[in-house]
């Protein structure tokens, strides 16, 4: 830092070179930790994106890539497909929501009515949760993980539940969701 423009910078901001040299070794040091704390959480996310993302489904224009259990799905399905549970367990499922316009969409609520079976089984509205719920706005060529979960209440009927997820602020598109619920021997 000695022979910065022939010490001209330090001196054109009343620094003498020793505390410039020391100011940049700080800027440097905070910057090396800056760039692989930044570094480091991109791949985090990337493999957690990596691992639980295999096909996606469009929501609004809005393309969604699905979790973990959609490795098994065919690639045209749209459904979230949400891990085997037992009665008295719960299940978790990440899904992506891209919005690939150069505009934020404000308002989103992720929420769902409630899962079905053929034969009339249900598990009620509360079951089902979302991490976060309620996105304040998501923003232009922004992604979000969201992540669905399901609450099994003990003395469910096992069975294949469906239903949909559903985004207040998007009013126009359903995403459909499947989750088996199991006898507890069958594990």
């Amino acid at each position: 830092m000695t022979n910065v423009n022939g010490g001209a910078f330090p001196q054109r901001f009343g620094l003498d070179l020793d505390v410039a040299a020391r100011l940049a070794g700080q800027v440097q040091e905070f910057g090396f930790d800056s760039a692989r704390l930044v570094i480091g959480r991109f791949a985090d996310l990337f493999d957690r994106f990596e691992s639980s993302a295999t096909w996606g489904a469009s929501v609004g224009g809005l393309p969604w890539v699905l979790g973990p259990s959609a490795r098994k799905a065919p690639e045209k399905q749209d459904a979230l497909l949400l891990p085997d549970v037992e009665p008295g367990g719960r299940c978790t499922a990440r899904m992506w929501l891209h919005n690939p316009t150069h505009a934020s969409i404000p308002n989103l609520r992720f929420w769902s009515q409630g899962l079905v079976t053929h034969d009339g089984e249900t598990l009620p509205a509360s079951a089902v949760t979302f991490v976060p719920s309620i996105v304040e706005s998501i923003g232009p060529e922004c992604s979000l993980e969201i992540s669905a979960c399901v609450a099994i209440p003990i003395g469910t009927v096992p069975g294949a539940y469906h239903g949909q997820i559903l985004v207040e602020g998007l009013p126009e598109e359903a995403l459909r969701a499947r989750v088996n619920i199991i006898k507890p021997s069958e594990r």
